[in-house]
């Protein structure tokens, strides 16, 4: 990931990472592989599993804020506005060449989930020219709408899921707790994700403006089910997904519990879930182990 090209953000886009497929004796390739992270990372937790992939074109963007030398603001809550994050991810998209974007895989964890779905939808819609939408992985990460329809069925979750309303009170920001941040990862150790010093040489404080994502995110799912309760229609719409879906999902989770194949097919016709005895970043604790499962699944689909 050394070799990647850093781009900052600009009133248009996201700042992102972004390198061409370095393996030539396949010729020109026309995939890009994203990768969206989570909370409490940055572009760079992909570090290991980038890196496992040479023959794809790779992009990585960093939510608002979490680029390294960030500025630490209060209130970040506007960047991480469903709309707004979007928009900012369609334009990094259309600054790289439609030939090595044609084909999309979508690898999202944790809060990246959200943003993932997201852009899957613009896909369908269209609204990227000359780009089709081949496969998605999600790793250890539920779509919003996903999440709130487990939280009402699942008591363990629920039980899980805590510590998502005390991320709700305004003073839990990223200036605030900046100066916790070596105790905040000692937490996140003890959750289960290692200490990897190459990740670990590009993130900062700057990487807890993703506290944001929690609160633009549940805002908006109860201003939803707000809605949805009112007009009677019952629970959040689920919606059926025929992309090539992948679940690699770590059952050491501390975060979500593991998913059913009864509970994916609500919202899935064409998946596959695969677990690890892993944790909740499964791609940094083991990245090979990972991409043992996720090179054949990307090979079926032609890519």
């Amino acid at each position: 990931m050394d070799q990647a090209q850093y781009y900052p953000d600009s009133a248009q886009s996201l700042a992102y990472l972004f390198q061409s497929a370095s393996v030539k004796d396949r010729g020109p390739c026309e995939t890009l592989v994203i990768f969206i992270h989570g909370f409490p990372d940055n572009a760079y937790t992909w570090w290991h599993l980038w890196g496992g992939l040479p023959e794809f074109n790779r992009m990585a963007p960093f939510l608002p804020g979490t680029a390294p030398g960030s500025s630490l603001k209060k209130n970040f809550e506007q960047e991480y506005q469903n709309k707004v994050l979007l928009e900012k991810m369609l334009g990094v998209l259309l600054q790289i060449p439609t030939d090595q974007r044609k084909k999309i895989v979508i690898i999202a964890h944790d809060l990246g989930g959200g943003l993932q779905e997201s852009l899957a939808k613009t896909f369908d819609q269209g609204l990227v020219p000359h780009s089709e939408l081949h496969s998605l992985v999600l790793v250890n990460t539920l779509s919003p709408k996903m999440f709130v329809n487990r939280i009402k069925e699942n008591n363990k979750q629920r039980k899980k899921s805590w510590y998502m309303l005390l991320f709700q009170l305004p003073v839990l920001n990223a200036r605030f707790l900046s100066p916790f941040y070596s105790k905040l990862l000692n937490i996140v150790e003890r959750k289960g994700r290692p200490k990897d010093a190459a990740i670990e040489a590009y993130t900062g404080p700057e990487t807890l403006h993703g506290l944001s994502c929690y609160r633009s995110n549940l805002k908006a799912i109860l201003k939803k089910q707000k809605e949805i309760n009112k007009s009677g229609k019952g629970d959040i719409p689920r919606g059926i997904r025929t992309t090539p879906t992948l679940f690699l999902w770590g059952r050491r989770d501390p975060f979500l519990v593991t998913p059913t194949e009864k509970e994916m097919a609500r919202y899935f016709t064409n998946f596959k879930i695969h677990t690890l005895d892993l944790g909740h970043w499964p791609f940094i604790e083991q990245p090979n182990q990972m991409l043992s499962v996720l090179r054949p699944f990307l090979e079926k689909q032609n890519l």
